[in-house]
């Protein structure tokens, strides 16, 4: 008998807009390097895409595991400063805190993370005004 291939999708709104991922990402106590470095490799990943594997792999972490545990506390950060926001939540009414600044997707054993379209926004917004200071 064939295997069905589960697949679920993580596609929730939630209201951060760009402006507010703008003012997350420059906050040190909210967005640290650790965060960025994750950030980067997927904004700079195929249609924003990427495996956490993969995104260990190119950040010499030895199990994306230690990826979670990073975007977790990202994710809190978020929740402790800005409570106006509808975060996902789970059946149990818990933030779903992985899905806070990505969308995913699991497919079979894979799971995709994907920035948010606001947050892809925000990163590249970021990224032109530091491209412009140095070339200052």
């Amino acid at each position: 008998m064939a295997r069905l291939k589960m697949r679920k999708i993580y596609d929730d709104k939630i209201n951060i807009d760009k402006k507010t991922w703008i003012e997350i990402l420059g906050n040190d106590k909210i967005t640290d390097q650790r965060t960025y470095d994750i950030l980067d490799v997927l904004f700079h990943s195929e249609r924003f895409t990427e495996r956490g594997g993969i995104i260990a792999k190119k950040l010499n972490i030895n199990h994306h595991s230690a990826l979670n545990g990073i975007i977790k506390s990202f994710s809190l950060r978020i929740i402790n400063n800005y409570n106006n926001i509808n975060y996902p939540k789970n059946e149990n009414g818990k933030a779903i805190r992985f899905h806070i600044p990505f969308l995913g997707e699991k497919k079979g054993k894979y799971f995709y993370w994907t920035l948010r379209p606001e947050l892809k926004d925000a990163i590249n917004e970021r990224y032109e005004s530091i491209k412009i200071k140095e070339e200052k």
